[in-house]
């Protein structure tokens, strides 16, 4: 019998998205969402167990947004968040898991609607988490990881140079507590690699390209398995080697670059193949 959802310490499920048991609870959480419905409504405010029934429905609307993009199920998923979130106010233990999550499911409605008040609650809310999780918290990396990402998307939408500097250092923060072996150290040397790139764009300091092009390089080495991911690192780092080629014309960054770019086209994606493409007007 699979475990159910709250069996899993958080991080497992991806492990077994190589498993097709991971499809089987997938498909066992969508169809528990009008049973949570049901709970809830049997949990009135101020009922110990509501906060529970709370995330428990919000994980399967969360869930079924992932697998059918009803926009409907994301809006309700947050709703729910917000809920856990009066139902918890500090000092309680399950607050910070709760604001992290939140500002998660914001962001991503930020991605899809464009909002900034969304974006800037986000923040919020991955800030008073990174509050709650002081050094050594285990979860603390997760929360200076979340920050670097919305800065980041405020600055792509606003471009106020401050909020790439933030996204570096948060960055740098959640590098330092994702030591060698770390399951989500790529993620962080992968994030700090685009930020760095960027602000060399913008100021024109070599050191930045360089330490960008090294956290590639130690990126791809962690990410072995080919995807979408490697894809993505294979394709930056060969426009950063060819930028530095042209600053510096080291023909070994020439020749790892072509390398670079030849495994990223063996990796592209079918539907990003030449002859997927949709011909434009003729």
């Amino acid at each position: 019998m699979c475990a159910m959802p709250g069996e899993y310490q958080k991080g497992e499920f991806e492990l077994l998205e190589s498993n097709c048991l991971f499809f089987s609870l997938k498909k066992w959480i969508t169809e528990q969402t009008v049973p949570h419905r049901e709970a809830l409504d049997m949990r009135p405010p101020h009922h110990s167990d509501r906060s529970r029934s709370l995330n428990n429905l919000a994980y399967g609307l969360s869930t079924r947004f992932e697998q059918k993009g009803d926009f409907q199920d994301l809006e309700k998923c947050i709703e729910c968040h917000r809920g856990v979130l009066e139902l918890s106010p500090a000092p309680h233990p399950e607050r910070c898991y709760s604001l992290s999550v939140l500002g998660n499911k914001l962001s991503t409605r930020f991605e899809r609607k464009g909002e900034f008040v969304d974006l800037e609650e986000s923040i919020r809310c991955h800030q008073e988490a990174l509050e709650l999780r002081p050094p050594p918290h285990p979860s603390r990396s997760h929360s200076l990881h979340s920050l670097a990402l919305v800065f980041m998307d405020r600055f792509k939408s606003k471009e106020v140079f401050e909020d790439l500097e933030e996204s570096i250092r948060y960055s740098r923060g959640a590098l330092e507590l994702r030591p060698p072996h770390h399951p989500n150290r790529s993620f962080s040397l992968n994030n700090l690699a685009i930020s760095l790139s960027i602000r060399f764009e913008q100021k024109g300091d070599s050191y930045d390209l360089d330490e960008s092009i090294q956290c590639y390089r130690e990126a791809l080495e962690l990410s072995p398995v080919p995807g979408l991911d490697r894809f993505n690192m294979l394709s930056d780092l060969g426009n950063d080697l060819s930028t530095r080629f042209e600053q510096k014309g080291d023909f070994q960054d020439l020749d790892e670059s072509i390398r670079c770019h030849q495994e990223a086209l063996e990796l592209r994606p079918r539907e990003l193949q030449p002859e997927n493409l949709r011909r434009g007007p003729s």
